[in-house]
């Protein structure tokens, strides 16, 4: 993340899908810590709605939301699902979880970016 400006949305290169990710301003946990909660919702708020802006999302896109106490990570959706097997957010951060031996022998096989790149919306 050399030379990247933290204090807008911005894509990794490494997902080559419809994505944006937006850090919080540093001074966020002062505000929670001084009980400005008014303050840091408003730059939660405003942070949410520039990774929004960044996509360009209407209200008939599907897309998942990440919020951290660090970031916002939005990705835009085609599908739920990727060979069979639900993706959820967590899925975007690399929790991906199944029961069954056969689907995560398969999600082993398949590599959790590729099914990631399949429910994903693909770049514009």
């Amino acid at each position: 993340m050399k030379n990247l400006d933290l204090t807008k949305p911005f894509k990794l290169p490494e997902f080559d899908f419809m994505h944006s990710i937006r850090f919080f301003p540093e001074n966020i946990n002062e505000l929670i810590e001084n009980d400005k909660l008014k303050q840091a919702t408003d730059l939660v708020l405003n942070t949410y709605k520039s990774v929004y802006q960044d996509l360009s999302l209407s209200s008939e896109v599907s897309y998942n939301t990440l919020i951290t106490q660090k970031y916002i990570m939005m990705v835009v959706r085609e599908k739920e699902h990727s060979h069979g097997i639900s993706l959820n957010t967590l899925a975007f951060v690399g929790s991906l979880f199944h029961t069954d031996p056969n689907k995560i022998e398969f999600m082993k096989e398949i590599g959790p970016l590729e099914m990631l790149k399949d429910v994903a919306a693909k770049n514009s």
